[in-house]
């Protein structure tokens, strides 16, 4: 777990009943940065974490008052057990407010690289 960074993380879980030790989180940090683990990366630690080959293509734009990240990941790296079920979570960990960000109502726009419909 990053420790005084800030970061947007993507967790996915490609299976309804699955335990931490599935779940797949991809951090990004504004430099465009980006870490892959499998496991859940927390404190304390609540299974094993080893790196999870994502072969997301990450990008991070920072403005003067906000910063967005735009990731690709490949549905084959999302290991689904059931192709109906994708568990997707977003989180923001702020590291000059010490605060983390989940939750927020979602908006849905075009993004400038690639056109694609996200959430922010």
């Amino acid at each position: 777990m990053p420790w005084g960074e800030e970061l947007v993380e993507l967790l996915f879980c490609g299976s309804a009943d699955a335990g931490p030790d599935r779940v797949l989180c991809l951090q990004v940090k504004p430099n465009g940065v980006s870490v892959s683990r499998r496991g859940g990366v927390t404190d304390p630690p609540t299974s094993p974490t080893r790196p999870w080959d994502s072969n997301a293509v990450v990008a991070a734009t920072v403005d003067a008052d906000a910063w967005f990240v735009e990731a690709r990941v490949p549905r084959r790296a999302l290991e689904q057990q059931d192709k109906r079920v994708l568990g997707f979570n977003v989180l923001r960990l702020d590291a000059q407010r010490g605060s983390t960000r989940a939750g927020a109502e979602p908006r849905l726009r075009a993004t400038p690289r690639t056109g694609s419909a996200v959430s922010s």
